[in-house]
């Protein structure tokens, strides 16, 4: 039954854009120097990005065990990757791109060191980044040539460089749907665009800024190969600045289940130059990754499992600190307890994956699981990759 609600949602959703196609083909790029976009949002946007809002907030309070977690930031991020890297011919499955993710998060080496596994590594180093704090703004021109050389080195030709001749997305049969802009105007309009997204775009709910930015993005076709897959990773990049739990949801993999819908939206939104179906399209992905993602954390909070009050305190207030702390100083936040009691539930709490503890007995500290910051900790101390993004 739930499979069935699945497939008519998903026919529901496509029949709710299919009538936005171009009129004809090919559909040219429009230059627009400066950029000074009108944008409007859809019926209902509203009250979709307050409910995105609200989930990202209640995910944020809830506490998963380290192997729960664990399972749905990997599947989270390979999901991301596959989907996105898939639609450019990148061969690996989605069972593959998941053995890498758990490897690479893990602290493991990459083993495999052809182009397709090269790709995949690449992007999800690049999702640590951002997801670690990369990518502040203002975005500018060094920043995307640098990002494109970090994401493409040993994948493609020309990584870091804008494109020096004509491009044009064409069909099997080699017939030109659409038409980017020409390379003389390629760095004109980059500028623009980013003086757009660093200075007007604040001023726009953030799915809407980041939407006409990707559009914007894709339709100038700024490089000779990999321009989906960098303009939908800014896509991300500009959520997670304001979604701290963005990187959560599957949004890629919803995005691109119709990859026909997905032309046709972005080639309708050039000839139109009317941002709001895509805001339309993109913001329903959003919400649908965010439900999906809550609704899996909110089946395994801890704090919903029968923790005793004791236990309850401790996890709270050492969450609070952050860092290491002592049985004293564990048996202060809960007076009244016994310290024998204290230190039990400590190793309870060891044992059940919500703290971690370091030292012998006598010395022993502990502190809050956070699995998240332990993966971005081992990748910090391997790759400097946030620092990269600004030189080369």
């Amino acid at each position: 039954m739930t499979d069935l609600i699945e497939v008519i949602a998903m026919t529901i959703e496509e029949y709710r854009f299919s009538a936005y196609k171009p009129s004809a083909y090919p559909v040219w790029h429009k230059r627009k120097v400066p950029f000074n976009p009108s944008i409007r949002v859809p019926q209902g946007y509203s009250r979709r990005v307050k409910e995105i809002r609200e989930m990202d907030s209640r995910m944020s309070g809830f506490i998963l065990g380290e192997g729960d977690y664990m399972a749905f930031f990997n599947e989270a991020l390979a999901s991301s990757i596959h989907y996105s890297t898939k639609i450019e011919g990148n061969p690996l499955d989605h069972s593959e791109v998941k053995r890498l993710t758990r490897r690479s998060t893990a602290g493991q080496d990459l083993v495999e060191k052809d182009s397709a596994h090269l790709e995949v590594f690449n992007h999800l180093y690049a999702f640590l980044s951002v997801i670690r704090g990369g990518m502040a703004f203002p975005w500018s021109r060094e920043m995307i040539l640098n990002l494109h050389y970090l994401m493409f080195n040993g994948v493609i030709k020309d990584a870091g460089i804008y494109r020096k001749e004509r491009s044009s997305i064409q069909t099997e049969t080699g017939f030109e749907t659409f038409i980017a802009a020409p390379p003389e105007h390629i760095d004109g309009e980059m500028s623009s665009l980013l003086e757009w997204l660093n200075h007007s775009a604040p001023a726009y709910d953030p799915i809407a800024a980041a939407t006409v930015f990707f559009h914007e993005f894709e339709s100038i076709h700024p490089f000779e190969n990999g321009n989906g897959r960098i303009g939908r990773f800014l896509l991300r990049a500009y959520l997670q600045k304001y979604f701290s739990n963005a990187h959560l949801c599957k949004i890629e993999e919803r995005i691109l289940r119709d990859t026909e819908l997905y032309y046709e939206l972005l080639g309708w939104t050039d000839e139109n130059r009317d941002y709001s179906v895509l805001i339309d399209f993109v913001s329903s992905a959003v919400l649908e990754g965010y439900r999906e993602a809550e609704k899996y954390f909110a089946e395994r909070d801890i704090l919903g499992k029968g923790l005793d009050d004791t236990s309850l305190r401790i996890i709270f207030r050492a969450r609070q600190k952050g860092g290491d702390f002592t049985v004293k100083e564990a048996n202060n936040w809960v007076q009244g307890v016994g310290y024998g009691t204290v230190r039990r539930r400590l190793n309870e709490l060891v044992e059940g994956g919500l703290l971690v503890a370091r030292g012998n007995t006598r010395g022993r500290r502990y502190r809050f699981a956070d699995p998240l910051q332990d993966v971005l900790s081992r990748f910090g101390e391997t790759v400097e990759y946030g620092d990269l993004l600004m030189s080369r």
